[in-house]
């Protein structure tokens, strides 16, 4: 059994519709929050406590967004938003992780941090420079592997990693990619919290998360292509639970499955179930069970994100 697989106690998903069950720790929530008069683009502002009728305090808020202090939640509308201006580029590249930490520790030399994959003789307290201007700080393991019917990599550890222009690789967790030989299918895993300046996804801002990706039927025709989504992640934009989100080939952008979308603000949590129907559309619901109407989020770009970050190009 792989490492990936093998540390989340995972049975082999085949792509003939057997569901991968995974049990999710969601991690902390770490949200960015826009400055004051000026929320990001796509997102839903919320409605500060008040007393009743003082709407001088509440905040703007999108239109369609009744804010009231007896009526603090989200619409269906917002919800649509939220998922349609954020999700489809949330999902961050994993394997961007790996290749970074590969070259960042090829950057020092054979007394700092001494080894190209191994991070440990470094001082526990000020870590070290390299001649090269590198800096290395904490410790981390790297294990590449190759089995009979599969390989993979598995990066985790607790460090921080600095290259001579200042750009920075943190992470206090566990990253994975293995994939079946033949080139069927690939499966990624993403633990704790990772951040990589230099990246240009989500992951240049701080990024928890407690998530499975899988990719099946690469390269085979006659294997059904379709990519699934375990687990929790919040980024700078937002908090999502996936469960059993599933992307098919016939489908294109158009997910099924049921996503959870949190709402910091508030501390309210909402669910999408999504309609198996290629529409991308579904029934949202309160935390309490409340129905709140339809919606059809934007998805467009989600399929090559989520390809992406199994480094599927």
């Amino acid at each position: 059994m792989g490492l990936v697989r093998g540390a989340l106690i995972r049975r082999r998903v085949q792509p003939t519709g057997l569901r991968l069950r995974l049990c999710v720790v969601m991690l902390g929530v770490a949200c960015g929050t826009p400055e004051e008069g000026t929320p990001e683009e796509g997102t839903v502002e919320s409605v500060p406590e008040a007393e009743a009728g003082d709407t001088a305090t509440q905040a703007p808020v999108r239109a369609g967004y009744e804010a009231s202090h007896d009526n603090p939640r989200w619409t269906a509308s917002d919800v649509e938003i939220q998922l349609g201006s954020h999700l489809p580029e949330a999902v961050p590249d994993l394997s961007q992780l790996i290749e970074s930490y590969l070259w960042m520790m090829g950057g020092g030399d054979e007394l700092c941090p001494g080894s190209t994959t191994q991070l440990s003789a470094v001082d526990p307290e000020l870590g070290c420079t390299a001649e090269t201007g590198f800096w290395y700080f904490g410790v981390a393991s790297y294990v590449a592997f190759e089995e009979e019917s599969l390989s993979g990599q598995v990066l985790s550890g607790d460090f921080e990693l600095m290259d001579p222009t200042g750009q920075t690789l943190a992470c206090g967790g566990q990253v994975g990619i293995d994939e079946d030989n033949d080139g069927a299918a690939r499966m990624g895993a993403l633990l704790g919290t990772w951040r990589w300046t230099g990246a240009d996804d989500s992951l240049a801002e701080t990024v928890s998360a407690s998530m499975i990706i899988e990719h099946s039927g690469l390269g085979a025709e006659d294997l059904f292509q379709s990519m699934r989504i375990d687990g929790g992640l919040t980024t700078e934009a937002g908090s999502w639970v996936f469960e059993d989100f599933v992307l098919a080939g016939e489908c294109g952008d158009a997910p099924t499955g049921v996503i959870h979308v949190y709402d910091s603000r508030r501390g309210h949590w909402y669910v999408l179930d999504l309609e198996a129907d290629c529409s991308g559309c579904g029934e949202v619901r309160f935390g309490d069970g409340t129905s709140l109407g339809r919606a059809c989020p934007g998805w467009t770009g989600i399929s090559e994100h989520v390809s992406n970050a199994l480094g599927v190009r």
